[in-house]
């Protein structure tokens, strides 16, 4: 059923779909609840993994995935409808795909893993992990 819906918004992944569907379900929950956080200009941000493999590259030259974090906002004032919400999370998601940010953490996060001790690292991703309000995976 997720499939049918992705095919009517051309471009468009599983992982868009079920993103608004998270997004719409958030919003309706925080809307009932009476939650300020809609009225905050943050609002809701999700880390999520991003793929960094090149496209065409082999899973045996990567040996697996090979992800980094990033992180959106759940973009509740451009959610009028369903339809609209759809587009919405999957602009949000495509401009993390175009980022080099990613790729850019992923250098950094290398680069200050060989300097710390085994605890300065769990401090320093702990912090890290700590700006975001939901985690999404499908790794």
């Amino acid at each position: 059923r997720v499939k049918e819906v992705k095919n009517r918004f051309p471009g468009s992944t599983v992982n868009d779909v079920l993103s608004a569907v998270l997004a719409l379900t958030l919003r309706s929950i925080l809307e009932e609840e009476g939650d300020p956080v809609l009225a905050h200009w943050r609002g809701v941000s999700a880390c999520f993994s991003v793929s960094l493999r090149k496209p065409g590259e082999s899973l045996r030259e990567t040996f697996g995935n090979r992800v980094c974090n990033d992180f959106m906002r759940f973009p509740f004032r451009e959610m009028g409808t369903r339809i609209d919400a759809v587009w919405a999370v999957k602009r949000q998601i495509d401009l993390v795909k175009a980022s080099p940010a990613a790729y850019a953490c992923d250098l950094v996060l290398q680069a200050v893993a060989r300097l710390l001790t085994y605890r300065q690292l769990a401090v320093f991703l702990k912090h890290c992990i700590a700006k975001y309000t939901i985690l999404l995976s499908n790794v």
